[in-house]
């Protein structure tokens, strides 16, 4: 029921926390769809026909790639956890000294989340090698904001499948 109602969200859980690969394909291509329905919005129109035409599209499917890369890491992907060992937490030396008991705080590198965070420079260096290099109004007004966008859309997909798969269990 669930994914027939929400198949991308279904696809998108699936690929997150299953690590499924026929999942994670369904969700690719759920992603590179909604990833050019709105780039028009972002980027501008598409206005060159030919070889400028396919830089965006081979563009367009490496945003869509590594947003949801980036939606689909957790705290056990190798590489992505953070120097609190994907806990969120770290002890607070200073509390802890001062009420003579162990006293944790949030992680201030991951913001408690358990993840190395992601940076925008680290995505653009990734589009730009396939497309050339971007002007900095470019990635700031137009690339930056769609990777955003796709990385919203995942997390919106989400939450909906949990909320259609919390009423059909219900």
């Amino acid at each position: 029921m669930v994914q027939k109602h929400n198949g991308a969200g279904m696809a998108l859980v699936m690929a997150r926390y299953c690590k499924d690969l026929g999942d994670a394909k369904k969700a690719l291509l759920a992603v590179q769809a909604e990833c050019t329905k709105i780039a028009p919005r972002y980027v501008g129109g598409n206005k060159e026909r030919g070889h400028g035409m396919a830089l965006r599209r081979v563009a367009l499917r490496r945003v869509a790639e590594l947003a949801l890369e980036h939606y689909c890491r957790t705290a056990d992907t190798p590489g992505a956890a953070c120097r609190c060992g994907g806990r969120g937490t770290v002890r607070d030396l200073e509390l802890s000294k001062l009420h003579g008991k162990p006293m944790d705080k949030a992680c201030p590198r991951c913001g408690g989340t358990g993840l190395r965070p992601i940076l925008g420079s680290q995505v653009r260096r990734a589009i730009e090698v396939l497309v050339g290099q971007f002007t900095r109004g470019q990635w700031e007004r137009g690339w930056h904001p769609l990777y955003l966008a796709v990385l919203a859309w995942c997390h919106q997909q989400e939450s909906t499948t949990q909320a259609r798969y919390g009423y059909v269990t219900r």
